[in-house]
């Protein structure tokens, strides 16, 4: 991925954030709404109470406890949501710096005194618990349409970080001769 991609990466962030920021309760009322019909579809009964002391205008909202678990079975789609497109993203060669910034995580890398790329990596394959156990993140290359195995950011070499590429897969190929170049090798 190029500068001027990674660039183009970073600014839709901040787009996005600014659509956020300017819609305010839009997600938070869409998601509500899924929550509720979830509650509902499973029989839980409607709640209704005022949107704040004193006033006229009430919210809905499902009986608590299906509610939290709803709520929760959301959280959870989203999640596999996110992890969905850190594939998609990987498979079309965006880098972990950049998926860095997709997840905003850029200040916690750095008050860790972390690389963000690594940190990433960390964040959506999980951290290893056993150093006897490679930790990987699988996804389909976009260019050779092979399955790979990521093994993150730490290794110098693609070849070291990303296994399973075919032998003339374009992205890849490109990878390592920018990596080659760049190190004289």
């Amino acid at each position: 991925m190029t500068t001027l991609e990674e660039a183009r990466a970073a600014a839709m962030v901040v787009r996005i954030k600014a659509v956020l920021k300017e819609r305010r309760n839009d997600p938070r009322s869409q998601l509500r709404s899924i929550v509720l019909g979830l509650a509902r579809a499973a029989g839980a009964e409607d709640r209704e109470r005022p949107w704040f002391q004193g006033a006229r205008t009430t919210v809905t909202y499902a009986e608590p406890v299906a509610g939290i678990y709803a709520a929760l079975v959301v959280q959870r789609i989203a999640a596999g949501t996110v992890e969905t497109y850190v594939r998609e993203a990987r498979g079309e060669g965006v880098s972990w710096q950049v998926i860095g910034q997709a997840l905003d995580l850029v200040a916690k890398a750095k008050e860790e005194g972390r690389p963000l790329g690594e940190f990433a990596y960390d964040f959506v394959a999980g951290e290893p618990g056993d150093t006897r156990r490679e930790v990987t993140l699988g996804y389909t290359c976009g260019s050779c349409g092979q399955g790979v195995s990521d093994r993150g950011p730490y290794n110098s070499h693609p070849a070291d970080n990303e296994r399973g590429h075919a032998g003339e897969c374009v992205r890849f190929n490109a990878e390592v001769s920018a990596f080659e170049q760049a190190k004289e090798w």
